[in-house]
This record gives structure tokens, sequence and C-alpha cells, in this order.
């Protein structure tokens, strides 16, 4: 057997009677092999919880992606001045919830992402107001489009970046995934402007308002 990181996704800690607490742990396991592992020990008043993946040695295994629950006994009830660590990510007792993208780094890898196509849509007024609708992929089954674009406006030049996120180190299906995202660009005077959005350049015309 060999060992793999596995995704953790959130983790609760709870009460369930009689001195006892347990956490419950929702991760991610990276392929059809592997099971989840995990292991309980104590330092003073520190709990210290590991969770990990096994998988057999040099056998071939589909990439498909598995979500699983793992109830955990801590075999404490959890008082004042415990401390509960769940892979280096110390879980805070008051909220009993964490969320780690990879435990122990919580890093992110970022890109740009694929832009296929973009369309231009031109409001009414003046200044007329531009919206813009990307579509395009991913690069796999983890990333995650980044909630806010940056638009960068020099002249009749606009520049939109449109990046993507995953957690650093995680094992990912390597699989393109298609998005659509609508954005506002911001209002513009009349004029002939020139828009890229990552590695993608066009062009578009706000027309004076003959109204």
């Amino acid at each position: 057997m060999e060992r793999v990181p596995i995704d953790v996704q959130r983790a609760t800690l709870q009460d369930t009677g009689a001195n006892q607490s347990e956490l419950l742990v929702e991760v991610v396991l990276p392929d059809a092999c592997s099971q989840p592992r995990w292991a309980v020990s104590r330092d003073g008043t520190r709990v210290l919880v590991e969770v990990w993946g096994e998988r057999p040695v040099d056998v071939a295994c589909a990439q498909v992606l598995r979500e699983e629950t793992l109830t955990i006994p801590l075999g404490v009830a959890l008082h004042d001045g415990w401390v509960v660590a769940l892979n280096g990510v110390q879980l805070d007792p008051g909220e009993g919830i964490v969320h780690s993208s990879e435990p122990g780094t919580g890093g992110y890898d970022s890109g740009l992402a694929i832009v296929e196509q973009v369309e231009v849509r031109v409001g009414e007024g003046t200044p007329a107001a531009v919206t813009i609708e990307v579509q395009g992929a991913l690069p796999d089954a983890c990333a995650e489009l980044a909630e806010s674009p940056s638009v960068t406006v020099e002249g009749q030049r606009i520049t939109v970046l449109l990046e993507w996120q995953r957690p650093r180190d995680r094992l990912c299906a390597q699989v393109l995934r298609p998005f659509t995202r609508t954005i506002e660009v911001g209002s513009f005077a009349p004029g002939t402007y020139t828009l890229v959005v990552n590695d993608m350049e066009t062009s578009f015309t706000i027309e004076p308002d003959q109204s």
C-alpha cells in the first residue's frame, strides 16, 4: 500500500454525549482505489487528528473523485482549553467548522482561464454600459473561477483578466470544464475600443446616441 494525500473539504466538531466528542470530516478521495485512514493522538490538551488515503501500489485506478464523510471518535469531551488540530490546521471549537483547501498549507495555485469566445453587449444611453459574456474552459476538475476578474482601462484599450484558482498540491482529474461568465466592464463614451480578455483580442464600437 502507498500513502496518498486527500482533500479535506469540511470538518465539524460535535458532542455525542457521555463525555465524548467526535469529528465529522468531509473528504475527497483522488481515485477509485484510495481508502481513507485516520489516526488520533493527544499532546497535553491538544487532540491531534490526521487523515490520509491509502491505495495499492502499481494498480491502475480510475481517476474518479469520490466524496466521503468520516466519523472520527476523539476519545475525550472537548471542554474549555482543549484544542483540536486536523492535519496541522487548528479547528475553532466555537464555530466547529473549518474549510481547508489543502490541509496544513492553505495555499492556492492560479492561472488564466482558457477563453474561447467573447460576446460584447452595449447598453443604451451615453455613456453606455458594456457587459461581456465569456465562454471558455477551466484546466481540471478542481479549478474554480476567481470571484472578481480584473478590469483595466487605458484610453481605448480594455483589458480583462479572468483567473482560476485551485488548492495547491491537490490531485485533480485532468478534464477541461466549460464555463460561461458574464462580466460588467463599465460605462464608456462613443468610440471604438479594443477589448482583450486573457489571450483573446477583439474590438467593438459604441455609436453616438441618436435619440
